[in-house]
This record gives structure tokens, sequence and C-alpha cells, in this order.
């Protein structure tokens, strides 16, 4: 059994500005636009989807119910990526 007898709380401050929008720092409205032309759903949640995909640099994960992401990720990429479902095994 572990039990911590001194715990150490670092306060940095991180300055932000007041209105900052993550999704504004990753992607910007000309980007955003072609996503949508390309296909992508509108709605908040999809934008930030992509913007975080379109920012990784190894192996996203995409949770998508409804298979729009998918839809538009192969519009953007074509059909030679691999897409995986929830379960595959080998």
């Amino acid at each position: 059994m572990c039990i911590l007898t001194h715990c150490v709380c670092w306060q940095v401050p991180i300055p932000v500005r007041p209105g900052l929008d993550p999704l504004w720092v990753l992607v910007d409205a000309a980007a955003l636009a072609a996503w949508q032309n390309q296909g992508l759903p509108s709605d908040r949640a999809s934008s930030e989807s992509a913007a975080i995909l379109g920012s990784c640099q190894r192996w996203p994960l995409l949770v998508d119910p409804q298979l729009q992401g998918s839809r538009w990720i192969k519009a953007c990429h074509g059909e030679r990526l691999r897409v995986i479902p929830a379960g595959h095994k080998g």
C-alpha cells in the first residue's frame, strides 16, 4: 500500500487572454471552410475534431458514430487510408 505523505502542487501561471478560442489556435477560417466544402459537418464538435486530426503527428483515434468523419477523411485523403473498426482482431 502506498500512502502519499507529501504533495507538491505546482502553480505555473499560463498567460491567457480573455476570449481565446483553442480552435482558432489550431486552424484558420479558410481551412475550416475548405474542410466543410469537402463534406465536414459544420458543427463545433466536428470542427474541433478535424483541427485535432490535422494537428496530430501520429495515429489519431476518431470516435465517429454517424460515420460523417470517416467520409470526410476519405474525401480528403483518398481510399488509401486504413480504417480499423473497434473490436477488430489481428
